[in-house]
């Protein structure tokens, strides 16, 4: 069936070759997936038993009393195990106590009122970095509660992992980290995700992600119209560059152009935002 479609939709399809899975939106929609997130933690937890009953991305955890927070990704083992997923560019998205509230975020939402403290299940916090978070050339790092005077773990169910993204080597790790870089799918290690990432480049998954894009847009305009209000118009375009800049990868310059600013206007942009 021909579809007519929004002409800026042609303008960021210019982007989608060069998308991995290390740029949010994109990740969200090729990890959105049983397989795809069953391959990553056999392979991060090397348990080759975990198999996962049901994948949310993007999914919110709601605090009525304090903050929220967006999971990138959030799984549910067949034995109950919990896991939650960040993917992060930058190592500020990464710090420490970040894993230590999205860790207790999950707790609050998987225990339900009259259950006991024994049946908080098992939950594994994961952060896929680019760069190397601690500078000492590890794959992995891992991070649990211990008892100091026993030297042991306190076994509470509860770990962080961090994975070092920058390493792509030979072993799985290195190959599923190479696969997070990759911007092509015809070099992509594993099946599971080269499928994925081939879906949303090059088939009727680019319609979809023409859509989020428009969604990010049309929101960064929202927002910045409702701060704007108080602070001056100029806020508008403010936080809509941001979003743009954030959501979709792109540098200041693609962003104004993206929200059709002048050029004439374009200096006072980049002198406020640099």
């Amino acid at each position: 069936m021909f579809v007519i479609r929004e002409p800026r939709f042609y303008e960021y399809e210019r982007y989608i070759p060069e998308l991995c899975l290390f740029d949010d939106d994109f990740m969200s929609l090729v990890l959105d997936d049983i397989d795809c997130v069953g391959l990553i933690l056999r392979i991060i937890l090397d348990d080759q038993d975990i198999r996962i009953s049901r994948v949310l991305s993007q999914k919110e955890v709601k605090n009525i009393k304090g903050k929220s927070i967006r999971a990138d990704i959030i799984a549910e083992g067949i034995d109950g195990t919990y896991y939650n997923i960040e993917v992060q560019r930058e190592n500020s998205g990464g710090i420490a106590r970040r894993a230590r509230y999205n860790s207790s975020m999950v707790d609050m939402s998987v225990l339900e009122p009259g259950n006991q403290y024994s049946q908080l299940p098992k939950v594994h916090t994961i952060f896929i970095m680019e760069r190397d978070i601690f500078h000492q050339g590890l794959p992995l790092y891992h991070c649990q509660r211990m008892i100091e005077e026993m030297d042991e773990p306190l076994n509470d169910g509860s770990y962080i992992i961090y994975v070092n993204g920058s390493r792509s080597d030979d072993t799985r790790l290195g190959k599923l980290m190479h696969d997070f870089h990759c911007q092509e799918w015809r070099e992509m290690e594993y099946p599971e995700l080269a499928r994925r990432v081939r879906y949303y480049k090059e088939k009727e998954g680019r319609e979809k992600m023409c859509e989020i894009w428009e969604r990010i847009k049309r929101d960064g305009f929202e927002q910045g119209i409702e701060y704007g209000m108080a602070k001056g118009m100029e806020t508008n375009r403010i936080i809509s560059i941001q979003n743009l800049m954030k959501n979709l990868n792109l540098n200041i310059e693609e962003a104004m152009k993206a929200l059709n600013i002048p050029e004439t206007e374009q200096q006072y942009y980049i002198k406020i935002l640099n």
